[in-house]
């Protein structure tokens, strides 16, 4: 990539990090190295939060002013490396909220998505009707034009799950969101055959938690886990609740989420007793 071009999504929270550790350790202040790239205290500040992006030149300049050399440079560098990501999302800043804001462009950056939910199925394998009667009746209660394009998201983000390079998914859902109304017995028919589409692609793994999982399913709230294309990337964790989607930011909170994720996928039917728990569904519920 160019050197102006911004690191990606992903390495840039790395980076952040490490350049905060760097910079208490030889304690510099927040303004003291952004004045060596010609920047503020604040701005700063939200470099090393991810909150906003930087250039591959000023993340070198900063290491050069905080004396980084040998083996941790070289490592640190590695992490500026990695192709622009076309940043589809822009379109839409107007009906996002920060939190979803911000995953959007990790998500666009991962390799994999493992994510867990008890009571819908998840954004990246709704079809067009669910996520509208879904979007329409979250307590927010959005606008009939913040509906449209919250749903063309969806539809948006499921293209890499068979474009190249294809996202791998792997998607755990509770029996519940088989019995909630996304409008009749058609709706949710063309939702199942939908999902078993996926099901058949050498990418996506499906399953689903069954009543008869009693307490081992049970799962707080949804759960999202990103892996990334290089081994030294960082998996990252979110969650989701009332207040929108949040990552989990220390390193023992994305552990705490990836064993519930274990703990819910090892309640869950296998992919091949999915399929066919779902077929059985809809010949005898739809």
């Amino acid at each position: 990539m160019a050197i102006k071009d911004p690191l990606p999504p992903h390495k840039a929270q790395q980076i952040g990090a490490e350049l905060r550790a760097i910079r208490e350790e030889s304690g510099k202040s927040l303004e003291e190295v952004a004045r060596s790239v010609g920047k503020t205290g604040p701005w700063l500040s939200k470099v090393e939060r991810a909150r906003i992006t930087v250039s591959q030149e000023d993340v070198l300049a900063m290491f050069d002013h905080l004396g980084v050399k040998g083996r941790t440079r070289d490592s640190l560098e590695s992490l500026t490396t990695g192709e622009p990501i076309k940043q589809w999302w822009r379109a839409y800043d107007d009906v996002l909220v920060p939190g979803f804001a911000r995953y959007l462009p990790l998500e666009a950056a991962a390799s994999g998505v493992r994510e867990a939910s008890s009571l819908v199925f998840s954004g990246l394998t709704q079809t067009e009707r669910s996520a509208s009667a879904v979007i329409e009746n979250i307590w927010q209660k959005p606008g009939a034009d913040h509906v449209e394009a919250l749903v063309e998201i969806r539809m948006r983000r499921q293209r890499r799950l068979v474009e190249d390079p294809k996202l791998n998914l792997h998607t755990v859902f509770g029996e519940a969101a088989l019995h909630i109304d996304i409008g009749g017995p058609q709706a949710m028919r063309e939702q199942i055959e939908y999902l078993l589409q996926l099901g058949e692609l050498d990418n996506i793994t499906i399953q689903v938690v069954p009543f008869t999982a009693g307490r081992r399913g049970i799962l707080q709230s949804p759960l999202f886990l990103l892996d990334f294309p290089d081994a030294t990337d960082h998996q990252l964790a979110f969650a989701e609740d009332m207040s929108g989607i949040t990552q989990c930011e220390s390193a023992h909170e994305v552990r705490r989420a990836v064993r519930a994720f274990d703990h819910t996928q090892q309640a869950a039917l296998s992919h091949d007793e999915t399929v066919r728990f779902l077929h059985k569904f809809m010949k005898e519920q739809l």
